[in-house]
């Protein structure tokens, strides 16, 4: 998922799209940030995400025939091409098409805070959790 709005920078660039790298979140401090990628338009992180997908696949291919045990002459020749010291050194130096990595804080409300509690009692190590009252909080915000 990704948000799509024109805003145009002090300087005139103008961004389209904005997808999240990360969220860092402060819970005693009730408080989040979000770390987001932006770009020129949607064309630009799909190129991205491309020509990240094509290095990964040739990262695959070279992993696939390498663990071959009997390996044919074209084995070894596609092998010898696709040479994985240079296609690792590719994507480490991958050009990002992003315009800028910005981070946004944003203030955490109770049921962003509830939703955390609830994710973690997806786990199975927290199966039958009960919820308990905070000084600060009443039984009708845990209720709702």
């Amino acid at each position: 998922m990704a948000i799509e709005k024109e805003i145009i920078s002090d300087n005139g660039e103008v961004r389209k799209y904005f997808k999240i790298n990360k969220v860092f979140l402060d819970y005693e401090n009730n408080s989040f940030s979000v770390e987001c990628s932006s770009y020129i338009n949607k064309g630009y992180r799909d190129k991205e995400k491309e020509i990240i997908e094509k290095h990964k696949q040739l990262k695959e291919e070279f992993e696939e025939l390498s663990n071959k045990t009997d390996k044919t002459q074209d084995d070894l020749g596609r092998l010898y091409e696709l040479n994985i010291a240079e296609i690792e050194n590719k994507i480490m130096s991958l050009k990002p098409l992003r315009l800028k990595v910005e981070n946004f804080s944003i203030e955490m409300t109770e049921e962003l805070r509830q939703l955390f509690y609830e994710a973690l009692k997806q786990k199975d190590i927290f199966t039958g959790a009960q919820d308990i009252l905070e000084d600060n909080q009443n039984q009708e915000e845990i209720n709702n």
